[in-house]
């Protein structure tokens, strides 16, 4: 997608400033006016156009993620606004519907209202008031998980790459993955600062809107591993709110070790 939105811009650019140039050498031949505010306009869009096609290639060539963070923002945005609305609209229907119940209740005698309460009979009206449960569902899905080898600020080595995308209805400001190594023959690689084979990495450079995908790289990854597996440890809300995996401790027991003291 990125390399074909890419070799558009490109081309169109390329068509542009190409029949400008040929209108140019004809007029001048002719020894008209070669220059006017519309050929001036079109040829700095067309410029443009040119630039942001070749910058989309470098940006795709070196994998530095620049237009597809852009893009996943974009995207990201939209969805939550498109979420928004939905919620809205279903909020307006809730509020036409109990403003039609309370109109349709009979009226009630003046006098009731200096009678005492019966404390023998149940309040329909707190009945009502039930707090909602909590929501345990993980809040970041892990699409993907795999070792690669790359860069991380100019220097070569193994990377783990992560796509994750935000599957919860807030939005997240920072987040804590655990990567978990193994060797080619599926023994532990251990780690010397967790004394561990596992790596814990706080990312909060970059957020997650609501419905939004985006790749995570992660160093520190030993050269004799072979195999990573991950899971998300904790989510940091952008409302302040803070979620535990209740799940992380079960998979740690199943696949980290630590070294004998």
């Amino acid at each position: 997608m990125i390399t074909n939105i890419a070799l558009s811009l490109f081309g169109v650019g390329m068509i542009g400033l190409i029949i400008i140039l040929s209108v140019m050498l004809s007029r001048t031949m002719k020894e008209k006016k070669v220059f006017g505010i519309g050929s001036l306009l079109l040829g700095i869009i067309f410029t443009v156009s040119l630039g942001l096609g070749i910058f989309i290639l470098i940006d795709n060539r070196n994998n530095t993620k620049i237009t597809e963070r852009f893009l996943s923002t974009i995207t990201g945005k939209a969805k939550t606004v498109a979420t928004q609305a939905s919620t809205d609209q279903k909020n307006k229907k809730q509020d036409i519907k109990t403003t039609e119940i309370k109109k349709e209740e009979p009226m009630k005698a003046e006098t009731k209202k200096t009678t005492k309460s019966d404390p023998t009979k149940t309040n329909s009206t707190n009945v009502s008031k039930v707090s909602k449960p909590i929501d345990l569902a993980d809040p970041i899905q892990i699409l993907k998980c795999y070792l690669d080898y790359g860069y991380i600020d100019g220097n070569a080595q193994y990377i783990v790459h992560y796509e994750l995308k935000n599957i919860s209805k807030k939005n997240i400001d920072a987040y804590t993955t655990t990567t978990v190594m193994f060797d080619v023959y599926g023994e532990p690689v251990m780690y010397y600062k967790t004394r561990g084979n596992f790596i814990n990495h706080l990312h909060d450079s970059y957020g997650l809107d609501v419905g939004q995908v985006d790749t995570m790289v992660t160093g520190d990854v030993l050269d004799t591993t072979k195999k990573v597996k991950g899971i998300i440890m904790k989510v940091h809300f952008t409302d302040g709110t803070v979620w535990q995996n209740p799940k992380w401790n079960e998979f740690m027991n199943a696949e980290a070790k630590h070294l004998i003291e």
